[in-house]
């Protein structure tokens, strides 16, 4: 449950452009782990290592593809 201050902030950032709204999810976020910014050469690579993996898995046919309309049901379902 948000307190009123966060409710208050959280209201005002809904009224935002989806721009604006993205740049502060991306500060908010960055703020939960300063210590390894998301620009770090090592967020970096492990990002870049994930992806590679990831388009590896999919190539070989170990990692199927998921057409966005199940995905975005699945998320709905979930809520995440």
């Amino acid at each position: 449950m948000a307190t009123p201050a966060a409710a208050k902030v959280i209201a005002e950032a809904l009224a935002l452009t989806d721009e604006e709204r993205a740049a502060v999810a991306e500060e908010l976020l960055a703020s939960l782990d300063p210590t390894q910014p998301d620009d770090s050469p090592e967020a970096a690579a492990a990002f870049k290592a994930e992806l590679d993996r990831r388009w590896a898995a999919y190539q070989s046919g170990e990692e199927p593809s998921i057409p966005w309309p199940e995905v975005r049901a699945r998320l709905r379902r979930t809520g995440r």
